[in-house]
């Protein structure tokens, strides 16, 4: 399944063998995607880094939360604060806490966009 972004780029649901390295055969995109790892060090079910030529992104279930691009650092302004659990994860990624996150997004540092598609419904990327 393939979808345009604000970015530019496609989002592409990935789902059983992840860890390894992907290349999209349309615009040669090389995507790297890893679990997210909690404090202690073990991978978090559900959790994603995603590493591809635009930036390195934060996806929880299929839902794109944060990224670090070339504009620096963005939020899906309609998923960034999802639920506490999402936040966790998402303060896990960025180093941020959510106070100071909302501070940042107040004083314009973190941007807003949408990172997923008009259709996208919550949780599962679909």
């Amino acid at each position: 399944m393939q979808v345009k972004n604000n970015l530019g780029y496609n989002n592409y649901i990935l789902t059983k063998e992840l860890g390894g390295s992907y290349t999209m055969k349309d615009n040669i995109l090389n995507v790297k995607v890893n679990n997210l790892t909690n404090s202690n060090g073990n991978k978090v079910a559900n959790q994603f880094i995603i590493k591809t030529d635009k930036g390195e992104f934060f996806q929880s279930y299929g839902t794109i939360i944060a990224g670090y691009t070339k504009d620096g650092l963005v939020f899906d302004a309609d998923y960034w604060n999802y639920s506490r659990t999402t936040s966790r994860h998402r303060n896990n990624f960025t180093g941020l806490d959510t106070p100071e996150t909302k501070k940042r997004i107040k004083a314009g540092d973190i941007k807003l966009t949408k990172l997923n598609p008009e259709n996208h419904y919550a949780g599962y990327g679909y």
